[in-house]
């Protein structure tokens, strides 16, 4: 205001002038009323506050401006420089932000390079989990600091795509804890996957093995690791990663692989057969090649390199998995396998009242076959590189859903294995006692139904065949590498989850009409055949009324599902009992809840589960694919069952050497001097360290040209670069021309 105008107010104007007015509306009332009170009713301490409140708000606004210029002014003066890591508690902003978060919310990378010049310390994480309202606020507000691509550049520039993917991780997680900001979260982790993924496709192609395979820290697959652990699925999608991770698998078949992508799926099915039929007879030899002599070569490399290419490794375990599938269908096809044999008698037995001259059979436990060991064999196999893979940890390994299958495929088969055992434990020493007629007692056309449910024997069958059906179902995993059934067998176990959902509903819904069905009938129907309602062929069975008890009622309306029910609606329209009424009212509830709703609402489920799969089928099927081809890049398991059991070389050299140094105290074999190590990995480091600080320079000279597209900018300079390729080529014309005529 011009100072003539000024002086020429009156002196409550005056008055009024001074007094500081605020840039923007606040609702502290309090703090507005100490502001106008007169300076005799105002202390020091309220002077300075209020002054301390001005400059924090000064600088947070100059900060949400994004100026630069002012915010620099202002952090030369004391006032404001003291102030930097404050928070302003009555402002318009959130309580707790600091300029630095500020500048972190807008990712204006100069202000925060600038804050952190002038003393601003680090944001650091809240961990916490209180679901308050100030607390919810703080720990979102920080995580969209931190999450910031410019604090990450300026902080960790080093480790900025791994950081980038621990923070898309972190934000992943509290999305699920923290429920009221689950879209700010879930928005939070799609930025942070788009900045590393922007970060890898810049790289140089002689750049990207140095990032992805070596790391920061020179660890062998150190961010391929990371990546595929914390479930990034877009970065591990992106085509820079799968070109580093193709070479892994194929070795040196890549040139093989190339024809085989290049037939027809109709063609690549019909040889797939013929194939494994020659990896189940060429594994044998390759194995007895590796074990005996290791160092042999085959066209200048040696056997046992061939061996552990990734792409080998899976041909010979997956030859390993179909040999024990057919040795499985042998078994279960071939009565020489069974576990115990009828042979039948004609002596009468006395069953205390007369004597029964029916025709009998006893029973005879028969001694594993040769198939039986062949599979004990197997399984003994399958145990150990299962026992090699969770001792490189319990989490990592359960954390797939295929090793929770082969986990619970091996319990079924120990725990049938052990029931074996006993059984043939308990029946001779039952024989050697003279009490073996129990059990070889049977009844008419040679069944053992006088054997109890519980035998152990009963129970190895069942286990060993729901063992072969998880066996079976293995094979699955295999069709993760096509990309035509591939995305099919990632929406399968999708879609599992689903029905496991499901059922959640449906045992609740079950629940409550199996009360409500009992309740009404256990008294009046408790034999079957007292209603006309029941089928005919069920009662002659002697079994009880399906409502009868609560296990006949989960039966009854289970089996009503698939139109199974034992229980039938009367058509004829006599007079009924108030109960009968009920019945037919509750059951028709139970119908239309179960089968027409609930059916119903899982097939929307499985559709839209399907839909969304598909919908991204490319990245899931990437993904699962990278998932499965990791686990045999990784050192370990090198044969397959059973012929693992067999000392590798490499094997007997560790142990070996383990009890080398545990007798003497040091090791056995030459290692690499600690020095020549220290210097590799400082060279490796300062490598890394190169690339990574030209790949910073190449984003922000990426994001300043999109800023500019967006804004514009570019299309001026693209005016201003035509209009000087114009001067400049007039300005030769003329040059040209000068010369030929003088």
């Amino acid at each position: 205001m011009d100072r003539k105008y000024r002086d020429s107010l009156p002196a409550i104007d005056k008055r009024r002038m001074s007094i500081p007015i605020p840039s923007r509306i606040t609702w502290s009332g309090e703090r507005e009323r100490r502001k106008y009170l007169p300076r005799r009713m105002r202390s020091n301490s309220m002077e300075e506050s209020e002054k301390d409140e001005q400059a924090i708000d000064t600088l947070l606004h100059s900060i949400d401006l994004e100026c630069i210029e002012i915010v620099e002014n202002l952090l030369k003066l004391p006032r404001f420089k003291s102030k930097i890591n404050s928070s302003s508690e009555t402002g318009q902003f959130a309580p707790g932000l600091t300029p630095l978060m500020l500048a972190c919310h807008r990712n204006n990378y100069d202000i925060i390079n600038l804050l952190f010049k002038r003393g601003a310390t680090p944001i650091r994480r809240i961990e916490t989990y209180d679901h308050d309202i100030q607390s919810s606020h703080a720990v979102l507000n920080s995580y969209r600091a931190i999450s910031s691509m410019a604090y990450i550049l300026r902080t960790n520039p080093r480790n900025s795509i791994l950081t980038s993917l621990e923070l898309a991780y972190e934000t992943s997680k509290l999305s699920n804890i923290y429920y009221e900001f689950f879209q700010e979260y879930r928005a939070l982790a799609q930025t942070l996957d788009n900045f590393a993924t922007d970060l890898l496709n810049l790289c140089h192609p002689h750049e990207l093995e140095v990032i992805l395979v070596k790391g920061p820290t020179g660890a062998q697959l150190e961010t391929i690791s990371f990546a595929l652990e914390r479930e990034r699925k877009q970065f591990v999608a992106s085509p820079n990663f799968q070109l580093v991770l193709s070479p892994l698998w194929y070795g040196g078949t890549a040139s093989l692989v190339q024809q085989w992508r290049s037939m027809t799926f109709l063609v690549k099915w019909s040889l797939l057969p013929v194939l494994m039929v020659l990896a189940m007879f060429s594994t044998p030899v390759i194995t007895f090649l590796y074990l005996i002599f290791p160092n042999i070569k085959a066209r200048g490399v040696c056997i046992s390199e061939i061996v552990r290419t990734p792409l080998i490794k899976f041909i010979m375990h997956s030859a390993s998995q179909i040999m024990f599938l057919v040795l499985l269908v042998v078994a279960a096809t071939t009565s020489d396998n069974r576990a115990f044999t009828k042979i039948p008698i004609d002596d009468p037995i006395d069953n205390g009242i007369e004597f029964d001259s029916s025709p009998r059979s006893k029973i005879k436990l028969n001694s594993p076959s040769a198939v039986e060991w062949f599979v004990l064999f197997f399984i003994t196999g399958m145990v150990w590189n299962e026992l090699k893979q969770m001792s490189q940890g319990f989490g990592q390994y359960f954390n797939d859903l295929w090793n929770r299958i082969d986990a619970c495929m091996i319990f079924l088969y120990c725990s049938t294995i052990s029931l074996r055992i006993a059984s043939y434990i308990m029946f001779y020493n039952e024989e050697k006692a003279n009490l073996s007629h129990t059990r070889m007692r049977a009844t008419h056309d040679g069944k053992s139904e006088s054997w109890k449910s519980t035998d152990y024997l009963f129970l190895a069958e069942g286990l060993f065949a729901i063992a072969n059906i998880f066996s079976f179902m293995r094979l699955i995993v295999l069709s993760t590498l096509s990309q035509q059934i591939g995305p099919l067998q990632i929406s399968l176990a999708r879609m599992v989850g689903d029905v496991i959902k499901f059922f959640i509903i449906f045992f609740l819904v079950l629940v409550s009409f199996t009360c409500g069905l009992h309740q009404l009938h256990y008294l009046y129907m408790v034999r079957c055949g007292t209603s006309g309602n029941v089928d005919i062929e069920y009662c002659r069975q002697g079994n009880p009324h399906p409502f009868a008890t609560l296990a006949s009622t989960v039966r009854s309306l289970f089996w009503a599902l698939f139109n199974q029910s034992l229980y039938t609606i009367p058509y004829e329209l006599g007079s009924k009992s108030t109960t009968d009424i009920i019945l037919e009212v509750m059951y028709g509830g139970y119908y239309i809840t179960a089968v027409i709703v609930l059916l119903r609402m899982l097939v929307s489920m499985l559709t839209t589960s399907y839909g969304a799969i598909e919908a991204c089928a490319d990245v899931e099927w990437k993904f699962a694919r990278s998932l499965f081809w990791l686990g045999y890049i990784e050192d370990g398991a090198t044969l397959p069952a059973p012929f693992n059991l067999i000392p590798s070389p490499k094997s007997i050299r560790y142990c070996i050497g383990r009890f080398h140094e545990w007798q003497n105290g040091e090791t056995m074999f030459k290692k690499r001097p600690q020095d020549e190590a220290q210097t590799m990995e400082s060279a490796s480091a300062e490598i890394y360290k190169k690339i990574i600080s030209n790949l910073i320079d190449r984003y922000r000279c990426e994001s300043q040209r999109s800023t500019m597209d967006s804004s514009g900018l570019l299309e001026d300079g693209e005016d201003m670069k035509s209009r000087l390729v114009n001067v400049y080529t007039s300005n030769k014309t003329h040059h040209i021309t000068y010369q030929i005529r003088y």
